[in-house]
């Protein structure tokens, strides 16, 4: 996170952008909290500012119940529409997966096992980036490398944001943290 800032909210205020509409996303500055229904996920995009590549990241938590499986904290980027997007993914099994999502359908382009490098304790908050840089996607956990892929970087404005996901058993709804979202020219 080093280049030029092409965006950057801490949450301080309600005007970065995103639209709280206070059932799902909640501003409560510092930070906000997205709630997610059980058994399901909800996405939010900036509505204000593009970038179609440099380095996104993301500061979030998990919910305080981290007995149940199956949560899920995600980067979105190079989102050229709801339904075309890239995602790097972090599961609160320690768990980080990078995605394509083409027409609704998605590929895992890889998934790897983090449990070393996340953050899982309640309140604690993990910086999930995304850097892009030509065709390159590199994904970082924490600070730390995780994996890179090639691929073929959409063209025009292109949105992004974050999805919290909840599994089966948790309760309804749970509340993800968020502490700050950044977009920065990749060096």
């Amino acid at each position: 996170m080093k280049g030029k800032v092409i965006f950057e909210d801490t949450f301080a205020d309600d005007a970065g952008g995103w639209l709280f509409d206070g059932i799902f996303l909640i501003f409560k500055a510092p930070g906000a909290d997205v709630e997610v229904k059980q058994n399901s996920a909800i996405a939010i995009l900036n509505q204000t500012f593009n970038a179609s590549g440099g380095d996104y990241c993301v500061e979030i938590a998990f919910p305080v119940d981290q007995a149940v499986k199956g949560f899920s904290a995600d980067l979105k980027l190079l989102n050229s529409d709801r339904a075309n997007y890239f995602s790097a993914s972090l599961y609160n099994d320690g768990t980080v997966a990078f995605y394509r999502h083409v027409a609704s359908g998605f590929t895992t382009l890889w998934s790897v096992d983090q449990k070393a490098n996340a953050k899982l304790g309640p309140g604690e908050f993990n910086s999930i980036d995304a850097i892009v840089k030509g065709n390159l996607i590199s994904v970082v956990l924490n600070g730390k490398a995780v994996k890179a892929v090639r691929a073929q970087i959409p063209a025009g404005d292109l949105q992004f944001g974050f999805q919290v996901g909840s599994g089966v058993d948790a309760k309804d709804p749970s509340a993800f943290a968020l502490k700050s979202f950044k977009v920065t020219e990749a060096q």
